[in-house]
């Protein structure tokens, strides 16, 4: 059996952070990946996502300046995203052979007690055990939900639908309804809920709504899917108010399953938090001893910069006697990258929206000009600035001086304490 200082499983952004700042400090440690380098972020979320946002939001505005515009060969663009995302992975594997990190791929299990993990008939043992499987795309509990696709079905896509149903309003269902409704596809999204975007301030949300339904974004709210059926010409969809929805394909946009299934027996033991994650404490300990989770598996926000800074947090834990340091979740930027993008950090909520609707209305645009919708809030008090919520082109990276300002009046770091949006450029400038 090969010994290492720490296991890590799972390739992802809190794994590979993980692994590569042990590394540093001096650690043997072992990666584990069954699939591509890189995880959800990489490979199936943020960087694609992004990047066919870029194009789709570059359409909107050659819209509203030009008729004629034409949407772009969208089998090309998917192949130049190809590209892009196995340069990322490149550089992931370049990172780890030159410095001697140990890498195997396969599908890892752990044994009842944690102690002991295999990869086929090889065995493998470390004092400390670090779960970072990620999570994947929740199924539909609904007849026929094998019809319908998830965001990991509609980033590999070739060619623009003509009509899609998102069933969720969250923030994957509605940047990808923003983007491919950009790109000429006709587009519903279907939400149980009385609002889309449930995650963020209400009031842009709101205002993301209004938005979506300008450019012909139907959206049904308060009404929950009950089947999918195959028409032949397409797929239909039943809502429990007894109207149903045609489109050419379906996409389940219904929340994140952490991956807690994948790693063998060990797993029904662990005990999990309500969001379905595992419980961890404050030192990312699962109910195993010396068995750790981090990234989107782990019951913390399930975003990247908080999977990274808490994968080199738990590094340092553990090779260099640093102190247990989680990031504090209210001082981690978020963002939806709808058009325009709305982004937000710290408290808002009982802040009232103040806005200027559109920016051609004052004096920053030519009369006759086109711009993007913007709106914001700034909640502040004696001590400073208590959040941020903001509406615009630039939002995502906008909010990152925020969340510094936000951290200084908590008594935080403003440079190290706080994140930025990824991927965007302002994630450079702040805890790093």
């Amino acid at each position: 059996m090969t010994e290492f200082d720490a296991i890590v499983i799972g390739g992802g952004s809190a794994g590979l952070a993980f692994a590569r700042k042990a590394r540093d400090l001096g650690a043997k440690c072992l990666m584990i990946e069954r699939d591509h380098l890189g995880g959800t972020c990489v490979n199936r979320g943020c960087v694609p996502k992004k990047l066919l946002w870029d194009v789709a939001w570059a359409c909107v505005k050659q819209q509203a300046s030009d008729e004629r515009s034409v949407p772009p060969d969208f089998a090309a663009l998917q192949r130049d995203i190809a590209r892009k995302i196995e340069t990322i992975r490149d550089s992931f594997r370049d990172d780890i052979d030159g410095a001697g990190l140990e890498l195997r791929k396969g599908a890892a299990t752990l044994d009842e007690h944690g102690r002991i993990v295999r990869i086929g008939e090889d065995a493998f043992s470390a004092p400390h055990i670090v779960i970072a499987t990620g999570a994947r795309p929740a199924a539909l509990e609904i007849p026929g939900r094998d019809f319908a696709q998830t965001s990991d079905d509609v980033l590999g896509w070739t060619e623009i639908p003509d009509r899609i149903v998102f069933l969720g309003g969250g923030y994957i269902g509605c940047e990808l309804a923003s983007i491919f409704a950009a790109l000429g596809a006709e587009v519903s999204i279907v939400d149980p809920g009385d609002r889309i975007l449930a995650q963020f301030d209400a009031d842009l949300a709101e205002r993301a709504r209004q938005i979506l339904q300008t450019r012909g974004v139907e959206i049904r709210l308060g009404v929950a899917p009950q089947s999918i059926t195959d028409t032949g010409p397409g797929l239909e969809v039943r809502l429990e108010d007894g109207t149903t929805l045609s489109g050419d394909r379906i996409v389940a946009a219904v929340g994140r399953t952490p991956n807690i299934d994948t790693f063998g027996p060990l797993a029904s033991a662990l005990r999990t938090a309500q969001s379905g994650a595992l419980q961890i404490d404050d030192r990312f300990e699962t109910s195993a001893r010396g068995v750790y989770a981090i990234g989107d598996v782990a019951d913390r926000l399930p975003l990247t910069p908080v999977a990274t800074r808490d994968g080199e947090a738990l590094a340092r834990m553990l090779f260099d006697g640093s102190p247990a340091e989680p990031i504090d979740l209210f001082l981690v930027a978020t963002a939806a990258f709808v058009m325009p993008p709305i982004a937000q950090v710290g408290e808002t909520e009982t802040r009232e929206l103040a806005t200027g609707a559109d920016l051609s209305d004052g004096a920053l645009v030519p009369e006759g000009h086109w711009s993007a919708a913007t709106a914001h809030k700034v909640q502040r008090n004696a001590e400073g600035l208590l959040g941020a919520a903001l509406m615009s082109e630039t939002a995502a990276d906008m909010i990152t001086p925020f969340a510094g300002l936000v951290a200084a009046a908590s008594g935080k770091d403003p440079v190290d304490a706080p994140t930025g949006v990824h991927p965007t450029f302002g994630e450079e400038t702040l805890g790093r």
